[in-house]
Order: C-alpha cells, then structure tokens, then sequence
C-alpha cells in the first residue's frame, strides 16, 4: 500500500485534524487538539509530538501544563539553538 504525498502547512494556515483527537474536553486546554494540530502541521505521529514534549520537559525541568513555565519555553523556541 502507498501513501499519499503530504505536504506541509503553509504559514499562516490552520491544521484541521479529524478523528477523535480533532477536539478536545471542555476544561482541559485544548490540549489534545493542540497535539494533533502540531503532529499535522509538522508531518509526525501525534505520539512523536507528545514524546518530544516530555523530551524538552524532562531537559528543562519545565512543563507546559504550568501556565508560569509557558513564556520561557516560547522564549526558548524562538531563540534557538545555543551554538556549541
């Protein structure tokens, strides 16, 4: 069986994924949908997504599920890598 060609998300253009992770719980942040949006837009699994979350959380001793650690691991993405 061969799979289609995907391509990625322009800039600027929303991912919508559909099944049962395209939505998401009332009170819970949206995570789930957040999760799938990103795994579409970035062409992976959504467990990838969640695996390199827990990765850069586990690195930092940071966690987006804290609204306080938020602004510093945006701050982060955007910076870059530090050279070696």
């Amino acid at each position: 069986m061969s799979r289609s060609p995907r391509t990625p998300a322009s800039p600027g253009s929303i991912a919508r994924p559909s099944g049962p992770a395209a939505g998401s719980a009332p009170g819970d942040g949206g995570v789930p949908a957040a999760a799938a949006r990103t795994a579409e837009a970035l062409i992976v699994h959504v467990h990838t997504v969640h695996d390199r979350v827990r990765r850069i959380e586990d690195s930092t001793g940071r966690s987006l599920a804290r609204p306080e650690d938020r602004p510093a691991l945006g701050a982060a993405l955007l910076r870059g890598p530090l050279p070696v």
